[in-house]
């Protein structure tokens, strides 16, 4: 790819969707303006955005009429979550399956399921990775019956499927908590439920590390120190305090070979071209929180981070190595591994 190349010879594919579901969000804008927002979507900057749409056109499932391999040398799919996204994905991978490179093909999107990305970073060397299974709640003992089944233990975590944040989450301490879930939980919705493990420091807090990762290679996107296990979100401002705690922290994990070992092999096993995964960090050990191409990497996710020079330089460097590895389609991680198909994947 381009970028100087004239939007009459755009042979790129932007590939988008609005939810199985068909649920978006919207908000008011500062002009005044409705905003819509699709869910668990890959996330680039306006900038890059708008010199992408110049070598590219965008397409949104399901199109007026087939999408072929007709004048597209690339794609670049923005549906990241298999299970928001079930038939975009199992759609773009049957048009184009192996044969042409995807950024975050298809095939990858289906391998990064919660469960199914769990199973895929067992092994890995200093990470504790909870174990995870999916089930759809069709009885008013879906839940228990889960709980049991799998052999887990209390407390566990519990959420709906196409949740990337701590919407719809809730943690089970004990038998006693059955009966409410189920009431907040409507039958026949496919959720997750995941061993929790106790992250806290000794000093008492819970530490999160956003890795972000592009092309195989890995940077530390953000560090959040809190009272609480569930961090959620971004801080909306940087104290000197703060930036400086943040920083000795950051000095610290890419000091641990442990720790940038780790970071390594989940590199080297998962496919995807662009991914974030949170890890906890407590006292020198590591736990798997989550990782998928849904999170906000390469520009502010929140307004009190946008002009925070610390945070800009994160997202310079992200947008340059996103720059780089868009520029060279050939090197896009799902064409150097054999990847079952969206449909095998997720049957």
């Amino acid at each position: 790819m381009n970028t100087s190349v004239s939007s009459e010879t755009r042979k790129g594919l932007l590939f988008c969707a609005v939810p199985d579901n068909g649920q978006i969000s919207t908000t008011v804008g500062d002009a005044g303006t409705p905003q819509f927002h699709i869910p668990n979507s890959m996330i680039f900057s306006p900038g890059l955005m708008k010199q992408l749409e110049t070598v590219a056109r965008t397409v949104w499932f399901p199109p007026p009429k087939p999408v072929t391999h007709d004048n597209v040398a690339w794609v670049v799919n923005f549906c990241a979550d298999a299970d928001e996204y079930r038939k975009a994905l199992l759609s773009l991978d049957a048009a184009f399956g192996a044969t042409s490179p995807i950024f975050n093909h298809p095939r990858a999107v289906a391998l990064s399921r919660r469960d199914l990305m769990a199973k895929r970073l067992q092994g890995v060397v200093h990470l504790t990775v909870p174990r995870c299974v999916r089930f759809k709640v069709d009885s008013p003992d879906s839940f228990a019956a889960t709980f049991a089944a799998h052999g887990f233990d209390y407390p566990v975590l519990v959420r709906p499927e196409g949740s990337q944040t701590g919407q719809g989450l809730h943690k089970v301490d004990g038998p006693q908590d059955w009966a409410a879930l189920g009431l907040s939980n409507g039958y026949g919705k496919w959720h997750f439920m995941t061993q929790f493990y106790d992250t806290r420091s000794a000093n008492g807090r819970y530490c999160k590390v956003r890795a972000s990762f592009v092309g195989g290679t890995w940077a530390i996107r953000a560090f959040r120190d809190e009272p609480d296990w569930l961090i959620t979100g971004s801080v909306r401002a940087l104290t000197a305090e703060h930036r400086d705690s943040i920083k000795r922290n950051v000095d610290a994990l890419m000091a641990d070979t442990a720790f940038c070992a780790m970071l390594d092999d989940i590199a080297a096993r998962v496919p995807l071209d662009f991914f974030g995964a949170d890890i906890g960090v407590s006292d020198g050990r590591f736990t798997f929180f989550e990782a998928n191409a849904a999170m906000t990497m390469a520009r502010p996710s929140t307004e009190g981070l946008s002009t925070d020079p610390v945070m800009q330089n994160v997202y310079k460097t992200l947008e340059r190595q996103l720059v780089t590895h868009l520029t060279h389609p050939n090197d896009w991680r799902a064409a150097r591994h054999t990847l079952p198909s969206v449909a095998e994947t997720l049957a």
